[in-house]
């Protein structure tokens, strides 16, 4: 096989091309690009077998050049080289047919090895291709029964009864094995072998994620596959699996399905057992049947308060959160709450603690608010997501005790300051909270519980007090003052002077003259 090399470190790019294991597996490598508009201009003149290349590229990167590809030949194998940090990406990224993904750093064994497997598999090519073509075709829901059977007929395919089990991988690995390489051929070949030596025939279709088996269980002349031996079949391609440290796999199994017309609702099925992984961790085999009670019966009708958890954030005590995240938690796991009802509780949880940090005059910006939600909709593992959420909560609280020490007085000080620059205004106490970047209710709250008095009483009473210095210094008139002090209505203003002076305008103003004389 003639392999063509693209990669913008030339020292990988040697380093690869220099390997002397390709010789030993029967490989050559014809040429290497710094990119993918590089290797896309020399791919007609040296023809490769397969491709090896980099994701993250300047110029073009490695997912526009393998689209690009895949429009002139789509039979064409390639293998990306990947980080773990891209890892999400390169898997959700395209189909590309027949791929591999490798991910850095890897030993020279390891990118041989899955060479060498590519070209096992390329022996198989076609009928590789055919059944993605079938997966794609029948498992389209928009494709009528009617043109499903067209396309059964058109391609001399029996309908017959099978089950669909599906292997996904799990969130990346932990720390203690992320430098550990991973090849999904690699994955595809030790389940295959599992399944060649049980009672299963069998077609695989790779799509975008995981690998999905259709099976066909030749042990009953009836074809239906017994729920036991599917389970059995199962437990061994996790068993292989958990013998590679740096390979955590989750397992979805469908119902026995009588008709490949039935081909979206197995791949539905697999979706709804995938979602319950969440709850359950990684490394779960999950069957379909498994989840009536607990999936679908579950009362959904109790609501969570989200203003339960900003209480308790704001008193600060993380035991408290931590309790109420634990038992929170505790009822999904005994109600079976699916994964968009997980992300929805949690969703709650980051808008009050972001609504709970404005309060507090602690502003997050639109990137990192935008982060927030990506990474806690990433997660496949409840309790990922819950390590997630406690670190993230656990900082909330810091940074409300650290500004509560001084919040209220200073809020206080600025709701004062902004009255005696615009108190001749018609100002609110909404208007001010919205110069302090606080919430309007709790703005209310402080000023009431720091001073016992409101926001109007202030205002009213600095209105007052500038009415007295004008009245005493000037020969406005009583209306006049009025206005100047920020009143719309001159009577009004002599009935409130009166109230708190316990004279009219007039009346203080004479006397206080008197007085001086």
């Amino acid at each position: 096989m003639n392999i063509l090399i693209v990669d913008d470190e030339q020292e990988i790019r040697e380093f690869i091309a220099d390997l002397p294991e390709w010789k030993h597996a029967g490989c050559k490598v014809v040429g290497t690009a710094s990119n993918g508009l590089e290797a896309y201009e020399i791919m007609t003149r040296l023809k490769p077998d397969v491709l090896i290349t980099d994701i993250k590229m300047p110029i073009m990167d490695g997912i526009v050049f393998a689209e690009k590809v895949k429009k002139d030949r789509p039979e064409l194998p390639i293998i990306f080289l990947t980080a773990y940090s891209d890892f999400e990406y390169a898997r959700h990224a395209i189909k590309l047919g027949i791929v591999d993904f490798i991910t850095k750093p890897f030993k020279p064994e390891d990118l041989v090895k899955s060479v060498v497997l590519l070209r096992k598999y390329v022996s198989h090519q076609n009928e590789w291709l055919w059944q993605d073509e079938f997966f794609a075709f029948l498992g389209n829901p928009a494709h009528s029964d009617d043109e499903n059977r067209w396309w059964l007929n058109d391609h001399d395919v029996d309908d017959t009864s099978f089950r669909l089990l599906y292997v996904d991988i799990d969130n990346s690995p932990d720390a203690d094995h992320v430098y550990q390489p991973f090849s999904r051929l690699g994955l595809k070949d030790k389940i295959d072998a599992i399944l060649k030596n049980s009672s299963f025939s069998f077609w695989t279709a790779l799509p975008q994620t995981g690998i999905y088996y259709l099976l066909f269980d030749d042990l009953y002349e009836m074809g239906e596959p017994s729920s036991t031996h599917v389970m059995n079949l199962a437990r061994m391609i996790m068993a292989a699996c958990k013998e590679d440290a740096a390979l955590s796999i989750s397992i979805g199994v469908s119902r026995h399905l009588t008709s490949f017309l039935q081909l979206p609702e197995g791949i539905r099925q697999i979706g709804q057992c995938m979602e319950y992984r969440m709850l359950l961790g990684k490394k779960s085999i999950i069957a379909h049947e498994a989840l009536d009670q607990l999936f679908f019966d579950h009362n959904r009708s109790q609501e969570i308060s989200r203003n339960e958890i900003s209480l308790l954030l704001q008193k600060g005590d993380w035991d408290e959160v931590y309790g109420f995240l634990r038992s929170t938690y505790k009822k999904m796991l005994t109600e079976g709450f699916n994964k968009v009802e997980i992300q929805n509780f949690n969703m709650q949880i980051i808008e009050s603690s972001e609504s709970l940090l404005q309060e507090y005059g602690i502003s997050t910006s639109s990137g990192q608010r935008v982060e927030i939600r990506e990474k806690l909709l990433a997660f496949n593992i409840l309790t990922d997501l819950m390590q997630f959420l406690e670190s993230y909560l656990r900082q909330v609280i810091e940074q409300i005790q650290t500004k509560k020490a001084d919040f209220s007085s200073r809020l206080i000080h600025e709701m004062k300051k902004m009255i005696v620059q615009h108190y001749a205004e018609d100002l609110t106490l909404q208007m001010i909270a919205e110069r302090l970047n606080v919430n309007y209710s709790y703005l209310s709250r402080i000023i009431k519980k720091e001073t016992e008095k409101n926001f109007k009483d202030f205002l009213l009473d600095y209105r007052i007090e500038e009415a007295k210095r004008i009245l005493i210094q000037t020969d406005l008139k009583s209306y006049e003052v009025a206005y100047a002090v920020g009143f719309k209505d001159a009577n009004h203003f002599s009935e409130i002077f009166k109230k708190n002076v316990g004279k009219s305008p007039g009346q203080y103003r004479e006397e206080v003259r008197m007085s001086k004389k």
